[in-house]
């Protein structure tokens, strides 16, 4: 009996310690960070429902203003800081004032992954590698870039662009002279331009 109650008290003090260690766990993961402003709009990658190319400047700028997490940067107010996460958004406004043909977010301040990437907006189009030892990750209308070529689910994105979608498809790849791997091969570490 008495070995019975022995094996028992291990048993259980064996089981409370793995429990422990699994809450412990837990709470050492990371928390999920994305761009909220960053989506879908129709089949196009859109920041606060400006399209690059679509959206006019006049109705993207109140959209801008009313968002209480971005600051004006410069004195045209084509540039922002975003509070939390903190990154910067600037827009590349045509010549006529008229209409943002591309918008580039700089993520070097913040913690954005590449799981999180896949998971909000599913597999690129292709993968770019850059000589500087860049990859970029391909969407029909915009290129994520992380700062290797052994991309992982944990690797982070440190560069947003968001282009017009002239074929609501993925596009040739961009930059042009790029050295692709064709298309979307997964979490591995990808070929160096040379």
């Amino acid at each position: 009996m008495k070995k019975f109650f022995r094996l028992i008290f291990i048993t259980v003090t064996l089981l409370s310690l793995l429990c422990m260690v699994a809450i412990l766990l837990g709470y050492r993961q990371r928390e999920s960070v994305f761009i909220s402003e960053l989506h879908y709009c129709d089949s196009t990658i859109c920041y606060l429902g400006i399209v690059p190319g679509i959206t006019t400047w006049d109705k993207a700028l109140p959209l801008i203003r009313q968002t209480t997490q971005l600051d004006a940067l410069d004195d045209l107010a084509h540039t922002y800081g975003h509070k939390e996460p903190a990154y910067t958004v600037g827009f590349l406004v045509g010549g006529d004032q008229d209409t943002p043909i591309e918008i580039n977010i700089n993520l070097t301040s913040a913690k954005v992954y590449a799981g999180d990437l896949i998971t909000k907006f599913g597999n690129p189009c292709y993968v770019v590698s850059f000589t500087d030892g860049l990859l970029g990750l391909g969407y029909p209308n915009a290129l994520f870039t992380v700062p290797t070529h052994r991309l992982t689910p944990f690797s982070l994105i440190d560069h947003v662009v968001l282009l017009r979608d002239k074929q609501n498809a993925c596009p040739p790849v961009w930059p042009p002279g790029s050295l692709v791997v064709d298309g979307w091969q997964g979490f591995i570490t990808y070929p160096v331009q040379k």
